[in-house]
């Protein structure tokens, strides 16, 4: 299923680690970050997508380390 959804839609997925670095990212995301999916590896999100990344961080680390949601709004 994360296979499907990981290929099939056109949504940007990437798997973090801790450390908020890219342990994967689908081709629709690389696309948007314009950025090969094999190039974001091991990148912080920063690295990734820059200045906005800084609005992304604090919420990103509270889920990795609380296990509890966030709701975010632009």
């Amino acid at each position: 299923m994360l296979t499907l959804l990981f290929h099939a839609f056109p949504l940007g997925i990437a798997v973090l680690d801790k450390e908020l670095r890219y342990r994967a990212v689908n081709k629709a995301l690389a696309a948007m970050n314009r950025v090969a999916p094999q190039a974001h590896l091991g990148k912080t999100i920063r690295d990734g997508i820059g200045k906005p990344a800084v609005t992304l961080e604090a919420p990103f680390k509270h889920v990795v380390f609380s296990g509890r949601r966030v709701s975010l709004e632009f």
